[in-house]
């Protein structure tokens, strides 16, 4: 069933809002990871020194799964690409779930 073109704006704006919560989670899950409150050193003791306490490169680097959404679903609404606009809503979920998995592993 093809999506009207205002059917498929509402839904890149509804999906690039629903992304806002999965940042804020990669924002949260990976900052304790690299950040924890171990009194010993560890090789994340680096990457929070680095990436978290500056705050800016950590708050880019979260951001990353509404950035996908936000530019490449622009891309794809302008181009009237489907695979990119299934991209854009798809990728940060996949974000969202690899990092639940992926932090526990590394750490």
């Amino acid at each position: 069933m093809a999506m009207g073109s205002a059917a498929r704006w509402l839904v890149w704006v509804g999906g690039t809002l629903a992304t806002v919560p999965i940042s804020c989670f990669v924002w949260w899950f990976w900052g304790m990871a690299f950040c924890g409150e171990e009194v010993y050193d560890t090789k994340g003791d680096v990457v929070c020194s680095a990436l978290v306490e500056p705050i800016w490169p950590w708050a880019v680097i979260a951001a990353t799964p509404t950035l996908i959404t936000l530019v490449v679903g622009l891309a794809a609404l302008r181009t009237g690409s489907r695979v990119l606009f299934r991209f854009a809503l798809v990728a940060p979920v996949a974000i969202g779930v690899l990092t639940l998995f992926m932090a526990p592993a590394i750490f």
